[in-house]
C-alpha cells in the first residue's frame, strides 16, 4: 500500500503565508519519509494547489491511501463542514483513495504539551 499524507491549510492572499505551509510540509515530507511516499500541502481558498488538484496529483501517482491532516487549529466552519465536503468530492471523483481524516492539528494533545512547554521555560 502507498501512503501519502495530505495537509489542508486555509491559504492567504500573502504569498509569505502560504509559503510558510509549503515550508512545514517540507519539513514533515522529510522526517516522515519512511511513513509516507508523499507529503503533500492543499488549501481551501487563495492557494495552490486546492484540494482535488492535490488528491488528483496522488491519484495520478498510484497512491492508496491517504491521511488527511486539516492545518487548523479550532474546529470552525472550514474543519466541520468544508474539509469533509471536499473529501467527499474527492471520493467521487476518485474511489479508489481511501482518505482518512484524522483529527484537525488543535486537537493534538502533543500540540497542548507543546505550548505549556514553550510557555513556561
Amino acid at each position: 500500500m502507498s501512503k501519502a499524507l495530505l495537509i489542508i491549510a486555509h491559504g492567504s492572499r500573502q504569498r509569505q503565508a502560504n509559503q510558510f505551509v509549503f515550508d512545514q510540509v517540507k519539513a514533515l515530507s522529510e522526517k516522515l519519509n519512511k511513513k509516507y511516499h508523499a507529503v503533500l500541502p492543499a488549501f481551501l481558498e487563495l492557494g495552490e494547489p486546492d484540494v482535488m488538484s492535490a488528491c488528483t496529483s496522488l491519484a495520478q501517482a498510484h497512491i492508496s491511501h491517504v491521511d488527511v491532516l486539516p492545518f487548523f487549529l479550532a474546529p470552525g466552519r472550514h474543519v466541520t463542514l468544508d474539509i469533509p465536503q471536499r473529501l467527499v468530492e474527492v471520493t467521487q471523483r476518485f474511489p479508489q483513495l481511501q482518505l482518512q481524516l484524522l483529527p484537525f492539528l488543535g486537537e493534538s494533545e502533543a500540540l497542548s504539551a507543546a505550548l505549556q512547554a514553550w510557555l513556561t521555560d
